[in-house]
């Protein structure tokens, strides 16, 4: 229920969370680099789920479940809201035997005039879309409320940690001439 750090390199254990700092409130389309990676064993343990994803208030997330499959370096992701009784299909991509890589996407659309914001959560692979889906949050929710943060929580690690690497591979503010500010980039 704290901050312990800030940054974009943390080993990330059991009830602990990493979420970004500053909240998105403006439309626009940010891609956070993931990277996942447990290097202190050969194979990814397929207990071990990692959520990436965008939380927009108490108990309110959208996003994806990542896992190993069964087959060395394949692993498998599932979208996951917290409105869903249990996460969707699968999609594969691959990795190594202990990392994968991947880039996650937030595009926030103009409020239309019900008041209503649709977003679309994206995962990319060696720039090609694998999957996306749509959600909707509120205009309150977005410009007066919790706002958009982007997520990563570990499931099923115990006394174990899970390595997370993050990075901006694009956007911020809309304004291509300035970066984001320093502090929309940390996590804590």
């Amino acid at each position: 229920m704290q901050a312990v750090s800030k940054g974009f390199s943390f080993s990330l254990g059991s009830q602990q969370r990493l979420v970004q700092s500053n909240a998105i409130r403006r439309p626009g389309i940010q891609r956070l680099r993931v990277v996942l990676s447990n290097p202190r064993a050969v194979l990814w343990d397929t207990e071990h789920e990692v959520f990436v994803g965008i939380s927009y208030g108490t108990g309110k997330y959208f996003g994806y479940l990542c896992s190993a499959t069964p087959f060395s370096g394949i692993f498998m992701v599932r979208a996951l809201a917290s409105a869903a009784p249990s996460p969707n299909a699968p999609v594969h991509l691959t990795g190594s035997g202990n990392k994968v890589e991947f880039d996650c996407a937030i595009e926030v659309q103009l409020t239309r005039v019900n008041g209503v914001v649709m977003n679309k959560l994206s995962i990319i692979s060696r720039n090609e879309t694998l999957t996306e889906e749509l959600f909707q949050v509120s205009s309150h929710t977005l410009k007066d409320g919790d706002g958009l943060r982007y997520q990563v929580v570990a499931t099923g690690v115990e006394d174990q940690e899970v390595d997370v690497n993050l990075g901006w591979v694009s956007g911020g503010d809309n304004n291509e001439k300035d970066p984001p500010p320093k502090e929309h980039l940390d996590f804590a």
